[in-house]
This record gives structure tokens, sequence and C-alpha cells, in this order.
């Protein structure tokens, strides 16, 4: 199965679909084992990253869309939320030695730069990862798709150009020969782009005790430069760092680290602590430092009568952030 994937990875990259097909062209694979459809997105247009990315269901494309409405403006928080597996084609150097030995022991060779095969795991916050086998299997399949899609594409330019709410699906059919694959145009899943934090109702109660009065918090949420892991077993994580300054001085007046695990309840918690203990009211007003950080606090914000503005470029975020990646290398 493991060497199948490689093969199917090697035709995809020679095919080079990515020289008529663009990131917006998706199509649907179903996983004849799940049933799940995972959303193919062919990645190599501008020659700068060449890949197959799978979206599975309307959680990896909900990532998908949250990319394209926040990665210009912030492409590290918008680039560690992706959820989705991809196959890429990397130089020799950019692999780990546990790919290069996997692909020896395989009894393949690549040579050359952008010929190397690398599978991976991109789940929101954590470090891209090793796939699984039922990931690798199903890789099989997306891929030999990507590319007898991408042919009839390069033949019929047309072929994916459906409205946003319909969409192309190769779906499998058992016979008696193996599976066959046919075309069915779907709906797409309702994906919502919002990553809202749910507000906690007791947390708000306690925090709408406090005064609302004029004036301004200024929060950055960004992800700290680099992964820190649990456990020497465990998969790396990328923390969310919460920083909130004051305008007048610069200084940091709170901070906190947060898990993909807790974000959730603990970013909130932190929040009225911040409000009970810092500022003993409700400011009319949150200054933060992207946009991703504002849909995350959007349903808090309006519970909590707070106005919320984005404001990637204010000094005293540009100060801390320097300051902080400078320290943490």
């Amino acid at each position: 199965m493991w060497l199948d994937l490689y093969r199917a990875a090697e035709v995809y990259r020679d095919l080079k679909p990515w020289e008529w097909m663009y990131d917006s062209d998706l199509f649907g694979v179903q996983d004849p084992v799940t049933g799940k459809i995972g959303y193919c997105c062919v990645l190599g247009n501008l020659g700068e990253h060449l890949a197959l990315n799978v979206y599975m269901g309307a959680e990896g494309l909900n990532s998908y869309y949250e990319l394209l409405e926040f990665g210009e403006d912030d492409p590290m928080m918008a680039g560690l939320r992706q959820s989705c597996i991809s196959v890429s084609f990397e130089d020799r150097e950019i692999l780990s030695d546990k790919d290069r030995k996997f692909i020896k022991d395989l009894g393949l060779k690549y040579r050359g730069s952008g010929q190397w095969v690398m599978a991976r795991d991109y789940a929101p916050s954590w470090l891209p990862w090793y796939i699984n086998e039922e990931q690798a299997a199903f890789l099989v399949h997306a891929l030999q798709q990507a590319v007898a899609v991408s042919i009839r594409a390069e033949e019929n330019p047309e072929l994916l150009q459906f409205d946003e709410e319909q969409v192309l699906v190769r779906v499998p059919r058992q016979t008696p020969e193996g599976l066959i694959w046919e075309d069915q145009i779907m709906d797409m899943p309702d994906a919502d782009v919002s990553i809202a934090i749910p507000p906690d109702a007791a947390l708000m109660k306690k925090a709408k005790k406090l005064k609302k009065q004029q004036g301004a918090m200024f929060l950055c949420l960004t992800y700290a430069p680099g992964p820190t892991r649990e456990d020497a077993q465990s998969r790396p994580f990328f923390p969310m760092i919460g920083l909130v300054m004051d305008k007048q001085s610069g200084m940091i007046v709170a901070h906190e680290i947060f898990s993909p695990d807790d974000i959730e309840a603990k970013l909130q918690h932190w929040l009225v602590w911040i409000l009970e203990n810092i500022y003993e009211c409700r400011p009319q007003q949150i200054i933060l430092s992207s946009g991703i950080a504002a849909d995350m606090l959007d349903d808090i914000a309006d519970e909590l009568d707070i106005d919320l503005m984005v404001n990637p470029e204010e000094p005293v975020f540009e100060d801390a952030l320097e300051m902080m990646f400078r320290f943490m290398g």
C-alpha cells in the first residue's frame, strides 16, 4: 500500500497538473472505506509549492476557506489552522531522516529539485506530521483520481466550473472486477468560515456585572514561532500566545499560552480575569492583531457588548511581537 502511494504520487508529479490547474479548481474524491469526501486542491500554479492538498469533510473545507479569507493578511495564523492531508514534492533536504529512510526501504530513488515525495497530515495548531495507514490508503485513490480529473480538465476547461454551491465528486462503485469511479455533481457541505469560540454562559454573566467604560484593550493573539510538545513521543504543536499591551508605555500587562486542546475554555477565562483584575471594567473596544483573532472572539465580544477592531499595523503589536520572536528565537 505504501509503495502504491509513492507510485501514485510520482505519476501525479510527472503529469504536472499545476501547469493548467489552479488552487480554486476544487473537486471531491469519496473515500471507499468511510464514505467521507476529500476536497482536492492542486497547488503549484505559481511554481512555489507543488502539492495535492485533500481537505477532509466540512471541517477541512472550512480551513480551506479560512485560508482564502485570512491568508493574505495573516499567513502564519491561517497556515497553522489548516486541516488536510497533503502530498508534496520537495528538495531532499526538506525531508526528515525518517522520510528518507522510508523511501530507501521501499526501494525508491529520487534525484533533483522538487522530486522527493513527502506526505503530511495538517491539523490546526499542530506541527505537520506523518500520515497513518488509513490516510495513506485514501491518498492513493485521491492521487489517482486527481490525475484522471486533471487530464480531463486540460481537455475541457469547463469541467470544474460550477457555482460555489456545487462540486464534481469522484464516487467509487464496487464491482466484481474492482472499483469503478464515476462522476457525481454534489452540493457543497455547509462550511462556516466563522471560528468564533462559543461563550460560556456563567463567565459572560460574571463579566456583564462589570461597568462599561470608554477606552480600548490592545490584544495580540498569535502562534509561537516554534513548536513544543507534551513529551518525547507526542506530536509537537504550536502554542497560541495571548498578549495584552498598554498603549501608552508599550508594556505587556498580561500574557498567557494556550495549547490546541484548551484554547476555547482557557482563552475566555483569561479574558474575563483580565477584565476583572486589570481593567476592572468592560472597555468599549478591543483592538486586535489579526482577523482570525477577531473571528475567534466575535461571539464573546457580542455577548459583552464590546466592539472589535483589527489593526495588525498597530505599533504596540509590532514592538511586542518583535520582542517575543527575538526572545523565543
